[in-house]
């Protein structure tokens, strides 16, 4: 069996369906936002089992989305995607 560490190789096997969640402020379009991502990057995704969700103030939006990456460069673009658009605030 082959040892992970932190220089190995991704330990994911391609194609894997992972669940995405990008959070947002409320009053922004959190949902709309992280599907256009995932279309520009003509990744296959659904919605996850709880699509989009309030935080209890109100104040913040979490969409998930599971989606079938091919790559490790997919995820990484993806996340990197996420981060850097000014509408989302965290992604998990």
């Amino acid at each position: 069996m082959k040892e992970i560490t932190p220089n190995s190789e991704t330990v994911w096997s391609f194609p894997a369906e992972h669940n995405v969640k990008a959070i947002g402020f409320s009053h922004h379009p959190v949902g709309d936002v992280f599907e256009n991502i995932l279309k520009e990057m003509k990744l296959s995704y659904k919605p996850g089992k709880t699509p989009a969700k309030k935080s209890s103030s109100g104040k913040y939006l979490s969409v998930t989305f599971n989606i079938t990456f091919n790559s490790e460069a997919e995820v990484k673009t993806l996340y990197a995607s996420l981060h850097a658009h000014p509408q989302i605030v965290q992604s998990l």
